[in-house]
This record gives structure tokens, C-alpha cells and sequence, in this order.
């Protein structure tokens, strides 16, 4: 379907998956990324937020979980698909990719978040953290 979509198999690209990942159960995760992999040409470059997966065990370790919870069932939907916090590097690897960044809320709220006096002027939700990789 991504060459039906005009994508080329040849050329560098970026894929954009945030906010789909948890979503998917694990099987579906792994077919995405695979096929990504498997499409995707050298230098091609993947960007995709995901759940910690502690947050899908309900064990309140971060600034947000029962809200961004509470909003997900709210709206009908369930989390499926969480990925350990030290487990990304091994999750790209599966799928023959790299990491270039991981950004954790505190990196988020320091980067985007941040005046020039160094008040934070907002908070992240930390249930989420954010991944750029390359094939």
C-alpha cells in the first residue's frame, strides 16, 4: 500500500507514526515497523511517540498517567502497546533501525518548555516519550 501511495521504495523517507503505536496491540506494532523496515531505503528516518510500558500496568510513576488514562478510556479506546524505558534501543534494532533521539517529558519540558530564564512554563505528560530513528 505505500508504493500504492505513492512512495518510493529507492528513496530516503520519513515516517510519521505518533500517536498510532499504542494502539495497536504488540502483533501489529511489529507488522507496522517490520514492513517500514522492510520499505524503507538507507537514511530513511522513522518518528514515533509511545506508552511506557509501566503506564499500560497502571503503576502511576509519572506526572499526567490517570489523566491521560482516564482521556483514552473516556474517548472509547484502550492502550494496547507500551515499550520498557530501557527497551527502545533493542525494540529498533529489531526492525534494523538506529536511534538518533529519545526524549523523555523532562527533555521535552527543558527543550520546548522552557524560558530563557530557565522556568519551566509547562508541564509534559510523561506517560509518553518520544523517538526519532534511522535505517
Amino acid at each position: 500500500k505505500l508504493a500504492q501511495a505513492g512512495v518510493s521504495r529507492g528513496t530516503s523517507s520519513l515516517f510519521i507514526l505518533e500517536g498510532v503505536l499504542m494502539y495497536l496491540k504488540p502483533a501489529s506494532v511489529a507488522a507496522t515497523m517490520q514492513t517500514i523496515s522492510d520499505f524503507a531505503a538507507k537514511s530513511s528516518r522513522v518518528v514515533f511517540d509511545y506508552v511506557h510500558a509501566c503506564v499500560l500496568k497502571g503503576e502511576g510513576r509519572f506526572y499526567g498517567e490517570e489523566q491521560i488514562n482516564q482521556m483514552v478510556s473516556d474517548a472509547g479506546e484502550r492502550w494496547h502497546s507500551g515499550i520498557e524505558e530501557d527497551g527502545v534501543e533493542s525494540f529498533l534494532a529489531r526492525f534494523g533501525l538506529s536511534l538518533i533521539e529519545h526524549k523523555q517529558a523532562a527533555d521535552m519540558e527543558r527543550d520546548y518548555f522552557t524560558d530563557s530564564q530557565g522556568k519551566r512554563m509547562a508541564r509534559i505528560n510523561g506517560a509518553h516519550a518520544l523517538v526519532t530513528a534511522i535505517k
